[in-house]
């Protein structure tokens, strides 16, 4: 504060000018008119160098108090392999956070111990606790006498993140997802903000899918001028879905309900040569639910197996039949 005040008065200094100035003028580019130019200054304010010393020694004071690393403001530039490397390290990690959330760990742990070994031996009986993890709530109950019984050790700690700052904790933790040391789900869960991981991760699936999906009927709507121009017969039909999923995208409708509407599941069509039974009828020369067919080779001159009932073979069981001789 001193040495702000020092140079504060420095520069606000009374102007110093000969006695044949009569009128003077501030601001700049200000003319002041005098035969004697070498006389105009300011009132000159001697700073000692000890207060630049003592600045020092306060912050020097002050770091090592705070436990900032000293590689942060890069006056240290050696090391085992690169000082390089040990100041990237040290200027990505704060000491003084670090320390605290230690000490914060520790308190936290005695106090929580403490209140399981109140809990068990002051309040005895079933009860309930209910709260928020991971973003999602839940309801708990126990009883302290079983869920407890005489078990007060507890751990606390402060994550996967704990000294870092926002920007370097994340690509900390890209550089481990990266490398395959942790899943997406635990980065998830040890981010310092609170979300319900579960969900979050159903709706990145489902954001997947509905991507996969528009990009399916995009290639689809590229391929229409090809499908035009061979004349095929169902480009036009499918100029026609394509413009009802917009419609139905315009009216809010999700993609995934736009296409199962536009494009229906088709029906499942019948074999050629099979008769068509009822439902609940059982067809002649079919064995019914109870009977069970025999196992054996077929005799000699007996249709071959997958031949529709009468006996004749229809043109695909002839064609699969066909061989090179």
């Amino acid at each position: 504060m001193l040495a702000l005040e020092a140079v504060e008065k420095s520069v606000q200094a009374p102007l110093v000018v000969p006695n044949d100035v009569d009128d003077m003028n501030f601001g700049p580019d200000a003319i002041i008119r005098t035969s004697q130019p070498q006389g105009i200054r300011r009132v000159g304010l001697e700073l000692p160098t000890g207060a630049f010393t003592e600045q020092q020694i306060l912050s020097n004071e002050m770091r090592l108090g705070s436990r900032y690393p000293e590689g942060r403001s890069g006056t240290l530039d050696a090391s085992i392999i690169t000082g390089q490397g040990v100041q990237a390290l040290l200027g990505s990690f704060d000491t003084q956070v670090k320390a605290a959330q230690q000490i914060f760990a520790q308190a936290f742990e005695r106090v929580i111990s403490l209140a399981f070994e109140m809990d068990e031996k002051l309040f005895p009986g079933k009860k309930s606790s209910s709260g928020i993890h991971n973003g999602a709530p839940y309801l708990l109950e126990y009883d302290p006498a079983v869920d407890i019984a005489g078990d007060y050790s507890v751990q606390a700690r402060y994550g996967l993140m704990s000294g870092l700052d926002p920007s370097r904790a994340l690509i900390f933790s890209l550089q481990a997802l990266q490398a395959g040391l942790v899943s997406k789900d635990f980065i998830m869960r040890e981010l310092p903000w609170s979300m319900n991981v579960a969900a979050e991760q159903e709706r990145i699936e489902v954001e997947k899918l509905r991507e996969i999906l528009a990009n399916s009927i995009a290639s689809s709507a590229q391929a229409l001028p090809q499908m035009i121009a061979t004349g095929q017969g169902n480009a036009p039909d499918l100029i026609t879905k394509f413009a009802d999923i917009i419609k139905m995208r315009q009216q809010g409708k999700q993609i995934e309900d736009a296409v199962k509407e536009v494009f229906p599941k088709p029906e499942p069509q019948p074999t050629p040569g099979t008769p068509q039974v009822p439902a609940g009828v059982v067809a002649p020369g079919a064995p019914t639910p109870t009977e069970v067919p025999t196992q054996g080779p077929a005799p000699e001159g007996a249709p071959p197996a997958g031949s529709p009932p009468g006996g004749s073979p229809d043109i695909a069981g002839i064609l699969a039949r066909l061989t090179g001789g």
